[in-house]
């Protein structure tokens, strides 16, 4: 298949989507291409709602379905697999094994949301994937979980994903929903530099969290700042962020 976002390009029915053993022209954000090689779990879902104040947060709450899909089993949520802000899927803090990509089309009062998703199952190349950090894991800690199967993380995932899109739209859910997503991003306390599109020298500022909007929030020694998550890059190696190019 050429890409799973090229299934859900059209209007299709509500939840209705696609899966892809491996994918020849996968989609990232921007203008990015995504890998996708065999070992993958690759899906797209097309959700279909009314335009409400938590429609931003869905490209976050897929990556959070994501890790849940994982850790929310027994046994395995001590598996080092969090988020980096806003949407991607990471091993501890330097080892990226997924991601989601969400569009949007408006059609009468309806918002019809495309919501991608790609994480490494089982493809030991070019970094890691799932399987292999649970077997760490159970190196480092004499444990014996089984590894997961594509399938089974496709499945999980789907049902995460409806239980979090159900919480958003419920009263209070943007609240409740942002500090789930506290529990598993990696930048509570976060210092960082912030770099502007107009050249001056870097911002230092620590990370207090996200707005309904999904922007990321930033105290500053000049008072409080809102970053784009489609603006920006986030290099964590660095703590560095800066006007996407």
């Amino acid at each position: 298949m050429s890409s799973t976002m090229r299934v859900t390009s059209q209007p299709l029915a509500h939840g209705a989507g696609a899966v892809a053993g491996r994918q020849a022209a996968a989609r990232g954000r921007g203008r990015n291409t995504w890998l996708s090689p065999l070992g993958q779990a690759s899906i797209s879902v097309q959700i279909w709602h009314k335009m409400s104040p938590s429609t931003p947060l869905v490209q976050h709450a897929a990556a959070l379905a994501a890790v849940q899909a994982i850790r929310c089993q027994p046994n395995y949520e001590n598996l080092d697999i969090r988020i980096k802000w806003p949407n991607d899927i990471y091993y501890g803090r330097d080892v990226k094994i997924g991601g989601t990509i969400t569009t949007a089309n408006c059609m009468g009062d309806d918002v019809i949301l495309n919501i991608g998703t790609g994480v490494n199952i089982s493809n030991k190349v070019p970094t890691t994937c799932v399987n292999d950090i649970i077997e760490e894991y159970n190196e480092a800690h004499g444990a014996a979980l089984a590894p997961m199967s594509i399938e089974k993380f496709l499945a999980r995932y789907c049902t995460q994903l409806e239980r979090t899109l159900d919480q958003l739209a419920a009263d209070a859910g943007i609240e409740a929903f942002l500090q789930l997503y506290y529990e598993y991003w990696l930048h509570t306390g976060e210092e960082i530099r912030v770099h502007t599109d107009d050249g001056s020298s870097p911002v230092v500022g620590t990370v207090i969290g996200v707005d309904e909007a999904g922007w990321l929030l930033v105290n500053t020694a000049a008072g409080e700042t809102k970053l784009a998550p489609d603006g920006n890059t986030f290099d964590m190696m660095s703590g560095l962020i800066a006007p996407r190019l």
